[in-house]
């Protein structure tokens, strides 16, 4: 009779394999959740003059993009035009991310990257349209014209640069890239 111990036992190692861990799909939901509440919930960006403090969330974007001394006057009751396509184009970014549970092809995977391409189109677009001259002359303005025009704009600059150590990026913004961060991450991998 043969006669095996524990001990005498080997166990073969675990294959390795080049396939990605699955990760839980709870994550994928949580993340969700983490950029809507993120997005329509918390401050995206908050101006602070003073005693005055203006907080924004991310679908008042497009008013902001518009028009961006917001920042310091409010979005106010006519940028209605623009916040609410723009809150309903981030809904459907947000419904965009969950494709991968209709379809299982790779073109509803990468739909997860979505909501983190929003969020750096609409930061690259607002710095464009904040990082631009105030004012211009006309192409046949003369050279006192352009003098003062220039003089316009470099004063401009610097109001605008100390009127940017009043704007915060708010817990929104952060909580939304958290998640559109791990959504980027599942989409993009195998």
């Amino acid at each position: 009779m043969e006669s095996t111990s524990k001990a005498a036992v080997q166990l073969e190692p675990e294959a390795v394999s080049d396939e990605p861990r699955e990760l839980p799909e709870w994550l994928n939901l949580a993340a969700v959740v983490l950029v809507f509440v993120g997005w329509f919930l918390l401050d995206t960006l908050s101006t602070s003059i003073g005693v005055i403090g203006l907080d924004f969330q991310f679908f008042d974007m497009a008013a902001i993009i518009d028009q961006p001394a917001r920042l310091f006057t409010g979005i106010g009751s006519n940028a209605g035009l623009l916040t609410i396509p723009f809150g309903v184009l981030s809904l459907a970014v947000l419904a965009a991310t969950l494709a991968p549970y209709v379809s299982g092809s790779r073109l509803a995977r990468l739909a997860r990257i979505a909501p983190l391409l929003l969020m750096l189109v609409c930061g690259g677009i607002l710095y464009h349209e904040t990082s631009q001259d105030t004012f211009t002359a006309a192409q046949n303005a003369g050279d006192v014209t352009n003098a003062l025009v220039n003089l316009a704009n470099v004063m401009a600059r610097h109001s605008v640069g100390v009127a940017a150590r009043h704007i915060g990026i708010g817990a929104g913004a952060w909580v939304a890239a958290l998640g559109a961060l791990y959504l980027a991450y599942t989409g993009l991998r195998r």
